[in-house]
């Protein structure tokens, strides 16, 4: 009920929970992914303040997913003690910390 309140009143909705004063981060998400980036961008904050949720939400509903091709890594699953560990975490995929948003091929003509 309150989220559908909330719904009505031009609140962003995701998984049943309120999108509350981030219209700034959703702006800067967008922007960034809608760049030609030649960087990795690294989001911390606090742990349970909504990072993953916000960023799954901007690639799932605010991006043409034709366009990208967005490998995710959630570094809390993963023990990174030295250089070496911390690019195998980026460039070799691991089922239980990787999330790939992959685009068919045949959407990319």
């Amino acid at each position: 009920m309150l989220t559908e309140l909330l719904k009505q009143k031009g609140y962003k909705i995701f998984r049943n929970a309120p999108f509350i004063d981030r219209e700034e981060e959703i702006a800067f998400l967008k922007s960034y992914f809608e760049e030609i980036p030649q960087r990795i961008l690294f989001v911390y904050c606090p742990k349970s303040t909504g990072k993953t949720t916000l960023i799954e939400y901007v690639i799932e509903n605010e991006l043409d997913r034709r366009k990208y091709w967005i490998n995710y890594l959630n570094l809390r699953r993963t023990l990174i003690s030295n250089y070496e560990n911390f690019i195998y975490s980026f460039f070799v995929s691991c089922s239980h910390t990787h999330k790939q948003y992959n685009i068919p091929e045949q959407n990319l003509q």
